[in-house]
């Protein structure tokens, strides 16, 4: 798609419409070269979006924030037309009380020809004042806490260059020159009160005494290829480390849910979908759901009007209803979570549990001498849970959320939810993964209580149904199911989704023919023996009509939702001591896990540069052309050539790369620049306790370029067509980010090294090993 392109009263919007097209044709050209096995099937069509554009513009006279106006760094002119830009930009000549209008003379206002922008003047057409007047302009802007932040930085600032501020009150805009920009954000930066310099575009600072100079411009040749913006770095936690202790207690309720829906047809007329590649089929309207609360057994005689069994609603407001259902439920949860039961006297077995015990129940760490070894208790039963440490039993607390469990809720049942949450102006919060598919999100019910909407699918990245062929048992459904009725219900089920076109077609006291139950959007459909096991589901559970033999299907997808999903949380609670429940998705419950497993500190970066610079060298897949024939003259085949040498094909792979990666020695402290000639390459080994990562300058001589033509070392991050690709390629490398692993190995085949511009050291050791090893293990 096309960016966003702004359009005002004197755009020729033909003009616009023409380059937009011409831009959508090159990106068609290009679209093989967008990602690997990418071709282009068709253009649906095209889309025209249309928004209304309030602009960044700068206009009359806005008294400067009192914490900014004492540090005398900028001149305001205080004028009353809508010309504060211009104003601005020639402050700079006034030197005398130049926050007054009738000081900028007309010979002064023609200084600079302002005829190609409008007054007030946005943001975006300084660019064309800047190309017409050979200046460069930086501007800032003022967040809530009246920090200093870029707002547009020009990647080389020209002899004529100003620096202007532009802050707002009340939907205005007012454009400010800063005389002196290290004295405006100083204070910001620092509380040392020595000389520094500031990357404009990230506000990295360095200090004029300790080189500073020449450290930013080692900066500015990663950072300027950055959009601009303020970095903040952590200060007063320099390491990372487990530290979610209550993510290691069970949660108490949690729930799973699923909706049906009515699939209407979509009528068209035939000649207006003729060329279409694609056109709206059905539009989908909730028609039931269903929810089932899973509670722990020891909180499960605790009063409260809970539904125990699985609740099921079938009408036409199933979303709303649904949302004032799960409403009254997390309202019922936040009561009992505010419960605070004593610790009930320990029994004699837990008494000496409690006093055997050599390390933490909650961070897996081990009892050191002067630890303070407490007995840690649920606030709802008041029973024992094991021995922690005093810190850790002080950072455990009840959960301030509601999960609510759906499988696929990012692709299809989010839809519902969302658009009914706005029944109050209580805060919603939502993760975002695209413009239309949420990780996840919350609506607040009360100050302290939110309800979680979450998604199995991004823990179990698989269909339902052959998650459930995978369960090693079914306890859970003998709550709800006799033996016949699991034998059913475990063989997957079919359902006449695209024959349910109303609510009428509910009513139906029949299962419909074989016939009704194909998928004319997929053009699947299904066969005798799914047919007469349907038959036979609706014999068994006595259905009624269609409408009855929805609820069933529908009941028993949640009841398997809670079934899957409470197994994991059985297994991780097992053998990572997490629960499951208390993340949004897989990657950060295994992150946690590999924290808790290592007991590793990892020293979180505090120089930007350094942070630039391991993303510079950040590498993926390789893009190469394969060879996909091959033929080979093998003499113990029948057409082998005699005449011609044997030659054999051998396939080779390589299993667990990733693995295989993570238990080497990683960085995790003690990050630090050291001088180029510090390092001696050939006295370094891989397994040392300090590793480095370079920016070098390195040589690939002609000789080695037949020899290395299929897969040349250092592959190197290149665009290409205004695509990013990772490249193998035989030239020369300039400013090349390596880490000193695969700099040894190409030294070792030929390429040559001129030069070391920077160094990063730090210091190394394998601590993911233990935790690839344990998963590796519970894996065989």
């Amino acid at each position: 798609k096309t960016k966003n392109i702004i359009a005002v009263e004197e755009t020729n919007l033909e003009d616009v419409l023409n380059k937009a097209f011409i831009k959508l044709q090159e990106e068609l050209e290009e679209t093989q070269l967008k990602k690997s096995n990418w071709s282009l099937f068709g253009i649906d069509g095209a889309r025209l979006k249309i928004n209304k554009y309030r602009p960044l513009k700068g206009s009359s006279y806005i008294p400067l924030p009192f914490n900014i106006a004492r540090k005398r760094a900028c001149i305001n002119v205080k004028n009353n037309d809508l010309k504060c830009f211009q104003y601005a930009v020639l402050a700079k000549f006034v030197k005398i009380t130049p926050h007054r209008v009738s000081k900028y003379t007309p010979d002064l206002l023609q200084r600079y020809d302002f005829s190609n922008i409008t007054f007030p003047t946005p943001l975006h057409e300084i660019r064309k004042f800047e190309k017409k007047n050979n200046i460069s302009i930086n501007v800032f802007g003022l967040d809530k806490k009246q920090n200093v932040y870029p707002l547009k930085i020009c990647k080389q600032e020209l002899d004529d260059h100003r620096e202007l501020l532009l802050i707002n009150r009340d939907n205005v805009q007012h454009y400010i020159y800063i005389q002196n920009f290290e004295r405006l954000i100083h204070s910001q930066l620092t509380r040392n009160t020595g000389k520094i310099v500031t990357c404009k575009r990230c506000f990295t600072h360095f200090y004029l005494k300790h080189g500073g100079k020449i450290k930013l411009q080692e900066h500015l040749e990663l950072c300027n290829n950055n959009k601009p913006v303020r970095i903040e770095l952590p200060t007063d936690k320099p390491y990372i480390k487990f530290e979610n202790m209550e993510r290691g207690t069970r949660i108490h309720f949690v729930v799973y849910a699923d909706f049906e829906s009515i699939l209407h047809p979509i009528e068209h007329d035939l000649q207006l979908t003729v060329n279409r590649k694609t056109i709206p089929y059905q539009k989908h309207e909730a028609m039931s759901f269903c929810l089932y609360v899973k509670t722990t057994d020891d909180v499960a005689n605790i009063p409260s009007n809970i539904p125990k069994k699985p609740y099921l609603y079938r009408g036409k407001d199933a979303a709303e209803q649904f949302i004032k259902c799960i409403k009254t439920i997390a309202e019922e949860v936040s009561k009992i979570y505010k419960l605070n039961a004593p610790m009930i006297p320990l029994t004699q077995e837990e008494q000496t549990l409690f006093e055997s015990a050599n390390e933490c129940f909650m961070c897996g760490e081990a009892f050191q001498l002067g630890d303070k070894k407490v007995r840690d208790h649920c606030h709802l039963t008041g029973k024992f849970r094991g021995a922690a440490h005093s810190s850790c039993n002080l950072k455990v607390r009840n959960p301030k959320f509601l999960p609510v469990f759906f499988h696929n809720l990012s692709g299809y049942d989010s839809h519902y939810i969302v658009k009914n949450l706005g029944y109050d102006n209580k805060e919603i919060f939502v993760i975002p993964n695209t413009e239309e598919k949420y990780i996840s999100f919350s609506k607040k019910i009360n100050n302290d209580f939110s309800i979680r909407f979450l998604d199995t699918y991004r823990f179990m990245p698989a269909s339902l149904d052959s998650l459930v062929r995978n369960l090693p048992t079914f306890r859970e459904l003998e709550r709800f199911y006799n033996e016949e009725e699991i034998k059913l219900l475990t063989r997957k089920g079919v359902f006449p989704y695209d024959y349910i076109t109303s609510f009428d077609k509910l009513q139906v006291t029949t299962l419909p023919s074989i016939e009704e139950f194909s998928n004319k959007l997929t053009c699947s459909e299904i066969t005798e023996e799914d047919h007469e096991h349907a038959k036979k589901v609706w014999s068994v559970f006595k259905c009624k009509n269609l409408g009855e033999y929805s609820d069933h299907y529908l009941k028993s997808d949640v009841i398997f939702l809670s079934v899957i999903f409470e197994n994991f949380r059985d297994v991780t609670m097992k053998t990572h001591f997490l629960d499951p429940a208390h993340y949004y998705t897989l990657p950060g419950l295994s992150w946690d896990a590999m924290l808790r497993l290592t007991h590793v500190e990892l020293e979180l970066l505090q120089d930007y540069s350094m942070i630039l610079m391991v993303e510079k060298g950040i590498r993926g897949g390789i893009c190469q052309v394969s060879q996909r024939h091959c033929k080979a003259n093998n003499k113990y085949l029948q057409d082998y050539d005699p005449n011609l040498d044997s030659t054999f094909i051998s396939y080779q792979d390589c299993n667990n790369l990733y693995g295989y990666s993570m238990i080497k020695p990683l960085p995790y402290a003690e990050f630090t620049w050291i001088s180029p000639k510090e390092v001696n390459l050939e006295k370094i080994e891989e397994n040392s306790d300090y590793g480095y990562i370079l920016d070098v300058d390195l040589a690939y001589p002609k000789e080695l370029h037949q020899l290395h033509n299929d897969l040349p070392f250092l592959p190197e991050v290149i665009k290409i067509n205004k695509q990013t690709k990772l490249v193998p390629h035989l030239n020369d490398r300039n400013n090349y980010i390596v880490h000193y692993v695969a700099l040894k190995q190409a030294l070792r085949h030929g390429i040559i090294l001129k030069k070391i511009n920077r160094v990063l050291k730090f210091r190394q050791r394998e601590f993911l090993r233990p935790f690839i090893e344990y998963n590796t293990n519970l894996r065989a």
